[in-house]
């Protein structure tokens, strides 16, 4: 599956941008059924080449699966470099391990003032991409370059193992984090309860 195309538009940040949601745009699959967490598998994927990020990314937002009675699966424990860089064969590995859902997470873009989306919401999927081309999506930036004062988009997809489906898709827009594992759980966190507001997990 290839992406037929990106639209791009520009946002001004807000100081109270996340107030209410942190969620700037969110996308569900029209055509699929609620699916209750509980009792399933849920793999945690963070697109980062920062090592420590990713690995204590995945974990945090793991704990995040379990307090709402899924169980969590670190990506790092099952998805080398190798298939990282590739979706198919990460998607297999994690099916292989039980996962039937992937929560995937990256930071989109990153601008002084302005941001830049990129919705793949509804239209055709690539694979998530950067250091995985294949995943349709580049890597997180190493965190340790970011200027405090860039605003940062990070896009979260969740994903049905059977038939690489997505399900659900958001966009949040906020300046650079000065804690991003902390950041990130948090918004693993209000995706989680989104899904279950919107109605693709119960």
């Amino acid at each position: 599956m290839r992406y037929r195309g990106w639209i791009f538009f520009v946002a001004a940040l807000g100081a109270a941008a996340c107030a209410t949601s942190p969620f700037k745009t969110t996308w569900k699959a029209a055509d699929e059924k609620p699916l209750s967490l509980r009792g399933r598998t849920m793999a945690a994927i963070c697109l980062s080449d920062v090592e420590a990020l990713r690995r204590n990314a995945e974990q945090a937002i793991v704990e995040e699966i379990g307090a709402r009675g899924g169980s969590g699966l670190a990506g790092y424990t099952v998805l080398d470099a190798e298939a990282t860089a590739d979706r198919a064969r990460g998607f297999s590995l994690l099916r292989a391990r039980g996962a039937e859902l992937a929560l995937v997470i990256r930071a989109a873009s990153r601008e002084r003032d302005t941001l830049r989306v990129h919705p793949w919401f509804g239209g055709g999927l690539g694979g998530w991409g950067g250091r995985g081309i294949g995943w349709g999506w580049g890597v997180f930036y190493d965190p340790a370059y970011a200027d405090p004062e860039t605003a940062v988009t990070v896009e979260i997809r969740l994903y049905a193992m059977e038939g690489e489906r997505l399900l659900w898709a958001a966009a949040s827009q906020a300046r650079v984090p000065s804690d991003w594992v902390a950041f990130l759980r948090g918004l693993a966190r209000e995706a989680l309860a989104r899904m279950e507001t919107e109605g693709v997990l119960y």
